[in-house]
């Protein structure tokens, strides 16, 4: 299996893509395929990170509220009531449905029709399965384990869309216990997973080892809900991943993706790198590089913008080359 990097999207407490650049253009262009390559595989298996803190909103807002169901769960966005379940996990449709079984919550997405809220992020299929072992993720010791179902049926299958300007692209994924545990009295969460598969239909799957730390700064102002508290904080990822990844030049190449305290804040009600350092390296054991790369890793920098949060500067370093992209 053989390709060229494409963006794909950009994924909750992720770093997106970059747009490609052509090799007579710009001098750190196969530093962005490095990159490329790492940070899809890096994104998709962070996805259920997504899925289970807005389970973790959801359920936070219903205690706080004092609802009878999650149905009865609202909040004010501008000057309109929503109810927080559609906002979180669609509505109609494109609806998820949520079923709870004991400390064990089913979470189960329709296919993909083609269209999406604002609030959606990356349409996602199939079925997830979130223990929360009875306890929000912000009371002390929580351990939230997230995993798709063994053997699931193709409708079940668990995956991700990443829609953009050249197609839409069905991703697959497996895995079993990635966990998100608080770290005592802070509001900290370690993130980790083993062995996690993912593919295009009909290809071998990736093979990816993730361990982040997760970390959210809220605002200064104390706000009326979670979710508005959620939206208006500042998050920090630190970490690594490594491993084979399922949109690489090929299957038996195997990468490293690190966060160096990446800043995140919510844009347009998307996560969108602020600041912070990350870096993407591919291992020159397992396959010829040197022909293809003359370096094997690639670092960038996203400097904060002092007037807009959402607009960082980004400088892309490789093999003694630096170039500047726009990242958002």
């Amino acid at each position: 299996m053989k390709k060229f990097i494409f963006c794909l999207g950009v994924a909750a407490f992720a770093a997106g893509c970059l747009k490609p650049i052509k090799t007579e253009v710009s001098p750190v262009a196969k530093g962005i395929t490095i990159y490329n390559c790492a940070v899809a595989q890096h994104l998709q298996a962070m996805e259920p990170v997504n899925v289970a803190f807005r389970l973790h909103i959801l359920l936070s807002e219903a205690q706080a509220q004092g609802a009878a169901s999650l149905d009865d769960v609202t909040v004010t966005i501008g000057n309109q009531s929503k109810m927080l379940k559609e906002v979180l996990f669609g509505s109609n449709s494109l609806a998820a449905t949520l079923t709870p079984s004991g400390d064990v919550w089913t979470i189960s997405y329709p296919s993909y029709s083609g269209s999406r809220s604002i609030y959606d992020g990356n349409p996602k299929f199939g079925t997830l399965t979130v223990d929360t072992g009875g306890s929000l993720l912000d009371a002390d010791g929580a351990v939230w384990s997230v995993s798709t179902l063994p053997d699931a049926s193709p409708v079940d299958r668990f995956g991700v869309v990443w829609v953009n300007s050249y197609s839409e692209d069905h991703v697959y994924s497996e895995f079993s216990n990635l966990t998100i545990t608080r770290q005592s009295a802070s509001s900290s969460w370690n993130i980790d997973a083993y062995n996690v598969k993912s593919n295009f239909s009909g290809y071998i799957p990736s093979s990816w080892t993730l361990g982040f730390t997760l970390s959210m700064t809220p605002p200064a102002a104390s706000l009326t809900t979670l979710f508005e508290t959620m939206l208006a904080s500042e998050y920090t990822l630190s970490g690594d991943g490594y491993g084979t990844s399922f949109y690489a030049l090929d299957n038996t190449c195997r990468f490293t993706y690190n966060a160096a305290e990446l800043k995140y804040s919510i844009c347009n009600y998307a996560p969108s790198i602020s600041g912070g350092d990350a870096r993407a390296t591919i291992a020159n054991d397992t396959y010829d590089i040197t022909s293809t790369f003359p370096a094997s890793h690639v670092e960038l920098v996203w400097n904060p913008s002092a007037t807009d949060r959402c607009k960082p500067s980004l400088t892309i370093s490789y093999n003694g080359s630096q170039d500047t992209q726009e990242s958002n």
